[in-house]
């Protein structure tokens, strides 16, 4: 989960500071639906509004949209003070009875500047390719389900080297071998640790605030209403053939309109393409 503050500084320009928590707690053997069940950060947060003396919102699209004004004399501490809360929100939700000191936050909210910085590139990517595909995407629905699959391919990719992320946000089939992978790379066996990748690729499943994705679930029902067009459908052709194709490795790319690609969209993918 991602919670974002925005605050006037003493200058009088406008801070925002973003800071990364767990919004699930998986078991060992949870698919992708148990997962999404399990996800605790929607309850939390509406558990923050209703302290705030708040109606909560009813989606998780209202959450995001619907931003609160809290005064900074209950902020003193900026996003660190909200982190806390969410944490003895989540505890109510989850029946527990567990001690916490604002001050062990600090701690927490620089992990989050250094994992942000790190999830740059991955960030850009996924925002490039929703750029690439706008013009296919009709529906809020469908664009919100690419989120997903590009972050669920561009994350799992550089989980790889990025040792800021950690591999258990992929699910735990995934998280064995992401580690395996990380293990032959570092003992110079690339080849290997490409082959443990591939799987982690079809193994990775990601959720968050609103919804997720799997191998599963990512790119075959990318409409809304239970209709089961897919993407490849939804892009159509051109005058170079289907814009929505998959590389050897099964990695979904998307052509600009009447536009050849080279190579595999896809961060850490070397698999040359027929287009």
């Amino acid at each position: 989960m991602s919670i974002q503050a925005t605050t006037e500084t003493a200058g009088g320009r406008a801070k925002t500071e973003v800071a990364f928590m767990a919004g699930v707690e998986e078991q060992e053997g949870d698919k992708f639906e148990q997962r999404l069940a399990r996800r605790h950060d929607f309850q939390a947060a509406g558990k923050v509004y209703e302290w705030l003396g708040k109606q909560a919102p009813k989606t998780a699209a209202g959450l995001i949209r619907e931003g609160r004004y809290i005064p900074k004399a209950m902020m003193p501490n900026g996003i660190t003070d909200m982190m806390y809360w969410l944490d003895c929100a989540k505890d109510e939700v989850l029946g527990r009875n567990t001690v916490r000191h604002p001050e062990d936050y600090a701690a927490m909210k620089l992990e989050s500047k250094r994992k942000e910085a790190s999830l740059k590139g991955v960030r850009e990517q996924v925002i490039e390719g929703l750029k690439g595909a706008a013009d296919v995407l009709q529906t809020a629905g469908q664009a919100s389900r690419y989120m997903w699959h590009l972050v669920r391919e561009h994350a799992t990719e550089a989980s790889l080297t990025n040792l800021n992320i950690d591999p258990r946000v992929f699910g735990h089939k995934a998280a064995r071998s992401i580690t395996v992978a990380r293990h032959h790379l570092r003992n110079g066996n690339q080849y290997i640790a490409q082959e443990h990748m591939r799987r982690a690729h079809w193994e990775a499943e990601v959720t968050g605030c609103g919804g997720g994705a799997s191998k599963n679930e990512t790119d075959e029902e990318l409409s809304e209403g239970g209709n089961q067009e897919n993407l490849e459908s939804i892009a159509g052709s051109d005058r170079f053939g289907p814009r929505a194709f998959r590389c050897s490795n099964g990695h979904l790319n998307i052509r600009p309109k009447n536009e050849k690609i080279p190579a595999c969209q896809h961060q850490g993918c070397t698999a040359k393409v027929k287009c």
